[in-house]
């Protein structure tokens, strides 16, 4: 059943207004340079007026360095798999082992393979159909949010050429993420953050998300997320009576405090410019959003235990009007 299956597709292509994608982030080692290889794969369907499926592609190594591509693909060439994440666009594959990739689009290309092991699934239950909570229940929401694997080890390479140069990315050894968006539109104010490459002896993972939700025809602020830490997953959110506290955004910096029952950490992200992206609005991918990559996400607090680290090659979203958001 595709409600305790957050991972598969949640869609068909009779659906109009709709959209779906899969997150695919992975870290390399730090190279020559000092910092990570970070490469964000978004495979997905748009459906409406201008109905097709694509890939997009969000590569930095290091801040200022972001780039990105939209490749479309008509919906024929692209299968979605309702029992399991199995995604194929085109020559490309996507699911639980790894992807496959061969792209092209003029002088870009990225072509290789990249497998996962070690998945760190989010535990499904009746009370919790995914990261979201009861809210999973509640039908026809603007966006619904699944949380795959919030930490996995890598293997295999990948080829990138673009502005006339190429290189080869070894991912040995790197981290990998994933999670999904699906439903008819992204709120119209969100912020997004996630990193996973702390340099800790155990997989240390962390994902927030606040965001103007509409709500029987008026819209409140709400939050979720999670801290993996010891091999236990400890979501928060809005519906589990979390709160979040002194949220700020500043300029490049986005800082805040979570607290819970279990839970009291303050958060902070540091981000570039990063490099665009497209998301949806009633099913079409018409607007321009902003992601950064290669940002630097720091966490220190109580778990009960203390702890504290910071992680580069994280990914942060700051879009819409702050002033939706109560900032």
């Amino acid at each position: 059943m595709a409600l305790f299956n957050p991972p598969s597709f949640q869609g068909h292509f009779g659906k109009k207004q709709y959209f779906e994608g899969w997150y695919c982030k992975h870290v390399s080692l730090p190279g020559q340079s000092g910092y990570s290889t970070t490469l964000a794969i978004i495979p997905g369907v748009s459906l409406g007026n201008d109905s097709h499926s694509f890939i997009q592609v969000n590569v930095a190594e290091g801040p200022g360095t972001g780039s990105s591509w939209y490749l479309r693909y008509p919906l024929e060439e692209a299968i979605f798999d309702r029992s399991t994440f199995d995604v194929r666009i085109g020559s490309s594959t996507f699911g639980l082992s790894g992807i496959r990739l061969d792209l092209h689009k003029g002088d870009f290309s990225l072509v290789g393979q990249i497998r996962y092991s070690n998945l760190r699934e989010f535990p499904i239950s009746l009370a919790r159909p995914g990261i979201m909570g009861p809210y999973r229940y509640v039908p026809a929401m603007e966006c619904y949010h699944g949380l795959v694997s919030a930490h996995h080890d890598l293997t295999g390479s990948v080829n990138l050429r673009s502005g006339g140069q190429s290189r080869t990315v070894d991912f040995a050894q790197g981290h990998g993420y994933i999670e999904k968006d699906w439903g008819k539109s992204f709120p119209s104010a969100w912020i997004w953050m996630q990193a996973n490459s702390f340099p800790t002896p155990t997989p240390l993972s962390f994902m927030l998300s606040v965001a103007k939700i509409p709500w029987m025809g008026r819209s409140f602020v709400g939050f979720l997320g999670y801290l993996f830490i010891d091999e236990t997953y400890y979501p928060f959110a809005t519906y589990t009576g979390a709160k979040i506290e002194d949220l700020r955004v500043e300029d490049t910096l986005v800082r805040g405090r979570i607290r819970a029952n279990n839970l009291d950490f303050r958060f902070s992200g540091t981000r570039d410019d990063g490099a665009p992206l497209a998301a949806p609005v009633t099913g079409e991918m018409t607007r321009t959003i902003k992601e950064s990559v290669a940002a630097e996400i720091a966490l220190e607090g109580t778990l009960p235990r203390p702890f504290a680290s910071s992680s580069p090659s994280a990914g942060l979203e700051v879009a819409g009007r702050m002033e939706d958001l109560g900032l």
